[in-house]
């Protein structure tokens, strides 16, 4: 089959997922942790622009939580189908300098 690339980078950027859609498991990766959810988002736009090979067809999830009282908003991407995936994806990206960690829903 054909791969299929955004014809348009706004599209990219509004491909957000809800927590409600990714089930128990699901393996995705951490891009970071930020103050903000802009901060977050701005850095997903980033990221798309600067490695659009890599997030090709993920999603982006944003998970705020709260950690030594103060709140955080995770940057993760979801698309993969196994821990092997996450982990080569992380690879990859720390390969050219970016942070990274596999993780799963729980």
């Amino acid at each position: 089959s054909t791969p299929l690339y955004s014809s348009a980078a706004s599209d990219v950027y509004k491909r957000q997922i809800e927590d409600s859609a990714i089930p128990q498991g699901a393996h995705m990766i951490q891009l970071g942790a930020f103050d903000s959810e802009q901060v977050a988002l701005l850095q997903w736009a980033g990221l798309i622009d600067a490695q659009p090979d890599l997030l090709e067809g993920k999603q982006r999830y944003i998970e705020q939580t709260t950690s030594g009282g103060r709140t955080l908003f995770r940057l993760r991407a979801v698309g993969y189908g196994s821990a092997t995936e996450t982990r080569a994806a992380c690879a990859a990206l720390a390969a050219r300098g970016l942070q990274c960690i596999p993780v799963q829903k729980r």
